[in-house]
């Protein structure tokens, strides 16, 4: 919008068709040749894994823990904290034993 404006109107409207044209194979190409989706599914399953690990870990480390991770591998708060805050302060604590609480991203255990 910003480019197309130093025209005026009648040319802008001529251009907008032609612009269509360009863009659009751009965007269809780009999501056939990549699985973007895909790709972004995983690496957020990897995160959310780490973020389980990191809140079992602190669990494990610290007597007493305010988030925790049920049987079905959902996050659940006492109350005492929000859970945003709680998982975030998990990660500090996993990270403060220098020990691993996930494989990094894009590699799995085997």
């Amino acid at each position: 919008r910003v480019v197309l404006s130093i025209f005026p109107p009648p040319v802008r409207y001529f251009l907008q068709p032609f612009l269509i044209l360009y863009y659009a194979p751009l965007f269809i190409i780009r999501n056939l040749a990549n699985n973007t989706r895909k790709r972004a599914r995983k690496t957020h399953e990897e995160v959310v894994d780490g973020w389980r690990s990191a809140v079992v870990k602190a669990e494990d480390t610290v007597s007493y823990w305010p988030v925790h991770v049920d049987s079905e591998g959902n996050f659940e708060a006492d109350g005492s904290v929000e859970l945003n805050t709680g998982i975030a302060e998990s990660v500090e604590v996993a990270m403060e034993t220098n020990d691993p609480v996930a494989p990094p991203l894009g590699k799995s255990e085997e």
